[in-house]
Formats: structure tokens, C-alpha cells, sequence
């Protein structure tokens, strides 16, 4: 089954980070100009549950734009927590149901790449919970978070 799944799907192949920790990716072609995705999990500190990661790349590693960028988005966590803490708070319709311990409830599930060629990236927040489907998502980019969805 491996070498079917290899055949079809590509070669898994593994980058190790010495931050972030293992990224995967399927490989079909050894073409260095070919674009490929790369993902892992991630355990955010203050978190209870690991974050997927999304990188692209090529078919060796994840870009090195990519790479600074989830560093300097890791590093600015708990800015970019504060801001959607800011923003929830300024939104008439939501303020009602928001409590101060949101970050209790909420974790971030995913980050994945939104403009590469501006190193934004889509960071998604969900509940621990996983009965309640109320989450929250953004744009972060240059150290600002826009497009904020609340639902």
C-alpha cells in the first residue's frame, strides 16, 4: 500500500525545524521549481491543544520567507491575542456574548499561508469544545491583524 499511496500521492518527506518542529510534504516531482505544501503541528505555549501549521514551499524545504514569518508571528502571539480581544470587545453585537476568559475557550487551530508574496497569514481560532462551532478568524500581517470574522 506504501508504494501505491507513494505513486499516487507522493514521497512524504520531512523538514525538521529547530523551532516549530516537524513539516511534511508529498513529493511526486524532483523538480526544484515545483511548489509543494508543507504542514506539522505545533504546541503554542499557554495552549492545551496543538495548532496546524501551513507552509509552502519547494520541494526541499518551506520557503524561507515562510519560515520568518511563522516566527514572527509565534513571537507576537500574545499581541495579536490582545488586538482580537480589542476588536471583539468594540463589536456591538458580539460584546454581549464575550467573556474575559475567551482564551480559555478559544485556541488557535490553524495558520496557514494568505498572501504569500506579502508573508500574511490566516490565523484561525476554535473552541476547545469541539460541540460549539463558533470560531474566530483573521488576517495577520506586518504585525496588524484585518479581515476579522467573528461567528
Amino acid at each position: 500500500m506504501g508504494f501505491i499511496q507513494d505513486w499516487i500521492f507522493g514521497k512524504e518527506i520531512t523538514y525538521n525545524d529547530n523551532r516549530i518542529g516537524e513539516l511534511t510534504a508529498r513529493i511526486r516531482n524532483k523538480k526544484k521549481t515545483k511548489d509543494c505544501v508543507w504542514t506539522g503541528t505545533y504546541l503554542i505555549p499557554g495552549q492545551k491543544a496543538e495548532t496546524v501549521i501551513i507552509l509552502e514551499g519547494d520541494n526541499n524545504t518551506p520557503f524561507p520567507g515562510q519560515i520568518k514569518g511563522i516566527y514572527a508571528l509565534l513571537d507576537n502571539i500574545q499581541d495579536i491575542n490582545r488586538k482580537v480581544d480589542e476588536y471583539w470587545r468594540n463589536q456591538p453585537v458580539v460584546k454581549q456574548s464575550f467573556t474575559a476568559d475567551w482564551l480559555d475557550k478559544y485556541y488557535i487551530e490553524g495558520i496557514n499561508p494568505w498572501e504569500i508574496e506579502e508573508n500574511s497569514f490566516e490565523i484561525t481560532y476554535e473552541q476547545y469544545d469541539k460541540d460549539q462551532s463558533s470560531y474566530i478568524s483573521l488576517i495577520w500581517k506586518d504585525k496588524e491583524i484585518s479581515e476579522v470574522e467573528i461567528k
